[in-house]
């Protein structure tokens, strides 16, 4: 019961280390971008009790602008975020512009070229919080005060703005023009089309926009000079398309259909590597006969991709980052929150991750594609880590706790059968883990992006954590004590938790694993995983009430003040071949021995079967 309360415990601190706090000393560096607090909840969609005002309504390079920030309810806020920002869609708006200066009760964050912003540098109470405000040197266009306001750690609203603070030599301010339509564009999506005048690619396969399940939805048709696209997503502020060369996210070239203020704006985007920029000034190079719709749920999108952009287009935008369409692409889609226009990260919910073409789409052929693209190493990765964990690991350590004195006088190679096993066991868990590791770097190329998601970012960390301490106890193992020395004690100990730590480290990397929406594995694959873990257990308490409550019985005066001599510590690992056990039998009792059949027999099966389904399955 020692070794299964140990368990416990290290799953609650598991548990206890993924939680997110919130920060009472001011916006994180992370949040520069959206504005938004790290702490998991979503933010408030009705209108905040807060305002900002600004002391005047226009600007020259080097002015001295006030801000307020005040309640126009009854509670204060005890926290904020703010930014200025370029009010002008056609313009950069994810640039910090200006620089506060700092007071009390506040802290300077997010230092950029042209600017800063400024937040809380304690949770307290505020009133009216009033503020200075520099412009740069040079005038940056039209601008707004972004503000965050916080007033509890679930409550709080993003996305808030001053009144515009005009640049008079900058040109008039517009409003996004994409049409907001009078009727979902999808309602006309004609499907029927798809694969006789028009591509189509769905998610779930051969779905319709119209239906309650349809994720995923995009056609293309060439038209003359350009192809004509239909896009739509379920449960977006905005849906994307990407063209890549491979099925991966780096040196792709995109176009985004997003919500900015009650209009669907269509721009161009491209991700550098793992993230996406809109270009500037080439953000609407290329795209012609725009429409867009959003419900306040689904957003749909429909426009006009010029097939070859020509280098006068681009201006100052690198012309290698709006792809040619006369060639053939991946089609990489992808839908998430945006803000003000600019897409944030794409969802990465189950059912709801960005999905991959299988195959190159050529975009002068009416194919009717279907499936996802399939990422090997991904899969290569979690097939090496089930069967490290699962199997090998399990039963090498099974073999070490329970059957090593029942198998002590028996030997292969010089050496006790017990600890022959068990070596073998762990030495392929070893070798098993560090292949998994090294196939999954090769993918990524690296260590992975930081998603702000729980489940994502947990998982890397923790995975290296294992493999440390998978590396650790063979090394340790190396300068173990003799078996009669006085400190082997503790090296059994020492021993035994850094196994058992890995393992039950490894059992939350599998279930996470296998339930990441990247690697597009089906419940029933997870649910087999806690079906199996169930058995696991269930083995180690019989095996531990028959060790401890039916042999203990067996055992006379004689047998215990040997036992107590050998360090019959849990999960004992050593080759004490001198030591003589005959009081018990040379063999393990018939029943522990078919108990050991049973769990290999099941953990082989069950492994198998899990395999199968990660090696397999795209959905």
């Amino acid at each position: 019961m020692k070794m299964l309360n140990l368990l416990w415990t290290l799953m609650v601190l598991t548990v206890a280390l993924t939680i997110t706090y919130g920060y009472p000393s001011g916006a994180p560096p992370q949040a520069c971008g959206t504005m938004t607090p790290g702490h998991h909840v979503e933010a408030q969609t009705s209108p905040a009790p807060y305002s900002t005002n600004i002391s005047q309504t226009s600007y020259k390079g080097g002015d001295t602008i006030t801000v307020t920030l005040t309640q126009t309810g009854k509670n204060n806020f005890v926290g904020f975020m703010i930014e200025a920002r370029r009010a002008d869609f056609r313009e950069k708006q994810d640039e910090i512009i200006g620089f506060f200066t700092p007071v009390n009760g506040t802290r300077l964050a997010c230092n950029g070229t042209l600017g800063n912003a400024l937040t809380h540098s304690e949770q307290a109470p505020h009133g009216p919080l009033t503020v200075i405000w520099t412009a740069p040197a040079k005038a940056q266009g039209h601008l707004v005060f972004k503000v965050t306001y916080l007033q509890d750690f679930s409550t709080f609203w993003i996305d808030t703005e001053s009144p515009v603070l005009y640049d008079p030599t900058a040109p008039p301010l517009e409003e996004p023009t994409t049409p907001h339509g009078t009727q979902p564009p999808w309602s006309n999506f004609n499907t029927t089309s798809c694969g006789t005048t028009k591509g189509c690619y769905s998610v779930p396969q051969g779905c319709s926009p119209t239906n309650s399940d349809c994720q995923y939805f995009v056609s293309w048709r060439e038209n003359n000079k350009d192809v004509d696209f239909e896009l739509y997503a379920k449960d977006g502020e905005y849906v994307a398309v990407g063209f890549s060369h491979d099925i991966m996210m780096p040196d792709t070239s995109v176009v985004a259909c997003s919500m900015n203020k009650g209009f669907v704006e269509v721009s161009n985007y491209y991700n550098k590597e793992y993230s996406s920029g809109q270009l500037y000034p080439g953000a609407k190079v290329g795209l012609n006969n725009t429409e867009g719709y959003w419900t306040g749920n689904d957003i749909s999108c429909r426009f006009s991709r010029a097939k070859i952009i020509t280098t006068d287009q681009f201006k100052n935008t690198p012309s290698q980052s709006i792809f040619n369409l006369t060639q053939s692409y991946y089609l990489l889609v992808a839908k998430g929150q945006s803000t003000h226009g600019e897409i944030m990260m794409h969802s990465v919910k189950r059912g709801e991750f960005p999905v991959v073409t299988p195959d190159k789409v050529d975009f002068s052929k009416y194919d009717l594609m279907s499936g996802r693209a399939v990422y090997p190493l991904v899969k290569l990765h979690g097939c090496f880590m089930l069967v490290a964990w699962m199997l090998t690991a399990t039963c090498g350590m099974l073999i070490a706790r329970y059957f090593k004195l029942h198998w002590g006088s028996s030997t292969l190679g010089g050496k006790n059968i017990w600890f022959q096993v068990h070596r073998t066991c762990m030495l392929l868990t070893l070798l098993l883990v560090i292949a998994g590791v090294v196939v999954i770097f090769v993918y990524v190329k690296g260590f992975a992006e930081w998603h702000n998601d729980t489940l994502l970012d947990l998982h890397p960390i923790l995975g290296l954590i294992v493999t440390g301490l998978v590396l650790l106890n063979p090394t340790i193992a190396l300068f173990r004590p003799s078996p009669t020395a006085e400190k082997r004690p503790i090296f059994n100990w020492v021993h035994w938790g850094i196994g058992n730590l890995a393992l039950v480290a490894a059992m939350v990397q599998i279930y996470t694993g296998v339930a990441m929406p990247g690697a597009f594995v089906g419940w029933n694959a997870t649910w087999l995983f806690i079906g199996w873990l169930i058995f696991y257990v269930t083995v180690l308490l019989v095996l531990e009430f028959y060790e401890r409550c039916v042999l203990a019985r067996k055992v006379t005066d004689e047998d215990t003040e040997l036992l107590d001599g050998i360090d019959k510590k849990p999960g004992v690992v050593s080759d004490d071949s001198h030591l003589d056990n005959t009081s018990r039998a040379k063999s393990a009792p018939l029943f522990k021995t078919i108990l050991l059949g049973v769990y290999l027999a099941g953990t082989i099966v069950m492994t198998v079967l899990i395999v199968i389904i990660v090696a397999l399955s795209p959905l």
